[in-house]
């Protein structure tokens, strides 16, 4: 399978109560950490989507933005946006079945994360890493065949990423056994201040 044509999509759909502000416009190296994430995933692919309840905000990306299509849900509601409208972009192309979906927040976000993981496409409903044996739900790859399952669950009131995955056929990718393309750093995000802090300010060089 070509890498370009599996779709992206980025989560900018939270409310930022722990950050404090978007945490998506934090800078990292002078500019957003979204805009970083972009720049590295137009590396690989070519249809990129922002899911956001604040599609103004990111306007200056130049990329589609899709509202959430159950607004509330978290990340998980997010996943189901981006799938929807993948499958309307599948119906008219000939892009993949693969959408990779990655939040907002990685301010070490490398393509290479995607190409690591496109390796391991299989006949299954995901491809996620997991790091000392618990899966991470995004970074990751989905295919467009769990919309079903995924509008079922969302129905359900859970919206804990982790319970829909338990309910997935996934693959798993042990983060220990790729270090010689992806730096741990890579899957490092920003909830907090701190996070920020103990990532981009101490980490990065000035």
């Amino acid at each position: 399978m070509e890498i370009s044509e599996i779709t992206a999509a980025i989560l900018a759909g939270g409310e930022n109560k722990r950050f404090g502000s978007n945490k998506a416009l934090a800078l990292v190296n002078g500019i957003p950490i979204i805009q970083h994430i972009r720049n590295q995933l137009r590396l690989s692919v070519r249809r990129i989507s922002v899911i956001t309840n604040t599609p103004d905000a990111f306007v200056f990306l130049d990329l589609p933005v899709y509202r959430d299509i159950f607004p509330g849900r978290g990340p998980i509601g997010g996943l189901y946006t981006a799938l929807v409208r993948q499958r309307r972009i599948f119906q008219k192309t000939s892009c993949s079945a693969w959408t990779f979906v990655a939040p907002c927040d990685l301010p070490f976000f490398s393509c290479n994360i995607l190409h690591v993981l496109t390796r391991y496409i299989r006949n299954v409903d995901a491809v996620c890493f997991t790091k000392d044996g618990k899966t991470e739900p995004v970074p990751a790859l989905f295919n467009m065949k769990i919309l079903p399952k995924l509008k079922m669950y969302l129905k359900t009131g859970d919206y804990t990423f982790q319970t829909f995955l338990n309910k997935c056929d996934v693959f798993h990718v042990p983060l220990e056994n790729v270090t010689d393309e992806i730096d741990p750093q890579m899957l490092l995000n920003c909830n907090t201040p701190d996070d920020y802090r103990n990532t981009v300010v101490n980490i990065l060089p000035e």
